[in-house]
């Protein structure tokens, strides 16, 4: 998948672009001190941050976030790309990666954290993003699993 955010920041601009999940299973794209990040949580046990090599200059930006999950059964690793525009900025590597789904009771917020933080690198409360956010767009890629006979009539039935 894909997330790109248009933004607007100051010098050493933070805070939270889009985070789903939290601190036991989830990810963030933020900016900390002008740098733009990517942190992941598997569990609560496996935190890999991907963060550019810069801090992005004051004005507008096209940020974006390129996750390319290995493919596989779930949990399988992912490799992670950073973009200012068209230009990578950041690169890392997850080896596993949280299988099926986040917790329950954490929810997917833009321009803010509200639930518990994905990571340590910003604040549990007051971590909104302190530029102007003005869209946000999360692409999913691939082509989805064909379903089974009896996964199709299960939804059919489900739908009635």
């Amino acid at each position: 998948h894909t997330v790109t955010a248009g933004v607007t920041t100051g010098e050493r601009a933070g805070g939270v672009l889009v985070a789903q999940g939290g601190r036991f299973g989830g990810w963030s794209l933020y900016l900390r001190e002008g740098h733009l990040c990517y942190a992941d949580n598997c569990y609560g046990r496996d935190l890999v941050t991907v963060r550019s090599a810069t801090p992005l200059p004051a004005g507008s930006h096209e940020v974006r976030v390129e996750f390319d999950f290995d493919g596989g059964p779930p949990g399988s690793g992912a490799d992670v790309s950073l973009f200012d525009g068209d230009e990578r900025v950041g690169t890392g590597r997850l080896d596993r990666t949280t299988a099926y789904y986040f917790s329950f009771d954490e929810t997917l917020n833009v321009g803010v954290d509200r639930g518990t933080p994905v990571t340590d690198d910003y604040p549990p409360l007051r971590n909104g993003f302190d530029g102007e956010l003005d869209w946000v767009r999360i692409e999913l890629r691939g082509e989805p699993a064909p379903l089974s006979e009896a996964e199709r009539e299960r939804r059919a039935h489900a739908h009635q």
